[in-house]
Order: C-alpha cells, then sequence, then structure tokens
C-alpha cells in the first residue's frame, strides 16, 4: 500500500462527500448539514477553551477545511483492506451511521443530520458516496 495513493484516494472520498453535501443543500430542504455540526462542535470546542468564536463565514471555511482534512485522512483506510470497495463501502456506512448518532451524543440534537427518514437516508448515502469515491480513485491510481 503507497501512503501517497492512499491519502490521495482518501481526499478524492472526502472531496466527493463535501461537494454531494453542498449540492444537495442548494436542491432539498432535508438534506443533511454536516457542515453546520462541524460549525457547532468547533465553536464549542473554542468556547471549552476560552477562545472567541469567529464569524459564521470563518467558521464556515474552519469546518469544512477540518471536515476535508479528516475526512481524507479517514478515507485513506480504504487503501488498508484487500479489497478496497468493500472497504470504502463499510468505512462510509460506518461514517454515516456514527453522524447520525453524534449529534445526539454531543448534545446538539438530530435535526442537523437525523430528523427525517429522508435526511437519515441522504446521511447515509453522502458518506457511503465518499467511501466508494476513495475507493474507485485507490483502484485508479493502482492501475
Amino acid at each position: 500500500m503507497s501512503r501517497s495513493k492512499a491519502l490521495i484516494s482518501g481526499f478524492a472520498g472526502a472531496l466527493a462527500l463535501t461537494a454531494a453535501n453542498q449540492g444537495l443543500q442548494k436542491y432539498t430542504t432535508e438534506a443533511p448539514k454536516v457542515d453546520f455540526f462541524g460549525m457547532k462542535i468547533i465553536k464549542k470546542g473554542l468556547q471549552a477553551v476560552g477562545l472567541a468564536s469567529p464569524g459564521k463565514k470563518k467558521l464556515f471555511g474552519l469546518s469544512l477545511g477540518s471536515d476535508l482534512l479528516f475526512n481524507s485522512l479517514y478515507y485513506s483506510m480504504t487503501a488498508s483492506g484487500k479489497t478496497p470497495l468493500m472497504s470504502g463501502s463499510l468505512l462510509g456506512l460506518g461514517a454515516g451511521a456514527g453522524t447520525l448518532s453524534l449529534p445526539s451524543l454531543l448534545g446538539f440534537g438530530k435535526e442537523l443530520v437525523g430528523s427525517t427518514f429522508k435526511q437519515r437516508l441522504l446521511s447515509m448515502g453522502i458518506y457511503l458516496v465518499g467511501g466508494l469515491t476513495a475507493a474507485t480513485a485507490y483502484k485508479l491510481l493502482n492501475r
């Protein structure tokens, strides 16, 4: 497994996830709002250490940037399995499931990612897209 190929494929998955999320928000009000969930986490973290929260625009940029970074690292694990497509699928579904359960556990409620059945399906779907994209990118890089 090449680390650089794994990271590139992970970045492709993270970009696909982010693009799917942002695109869905333009077409339906029931799209998951994982970027706003990220903004809440960053804001809460900054407050916990006594720092002021930046404005909405900067907070949004920090959220997208951290999403791309951490999702890239996460999806790069598709390269660690014997079958990247299976690894990517499982990672995507696992991330989707985590996204549905974390907001409630952190005290944010479900309105951002899982208040309706459609929103829950879309949340799972965008993370699955990320995993499948990372797996496909990894396979293409190893031709």
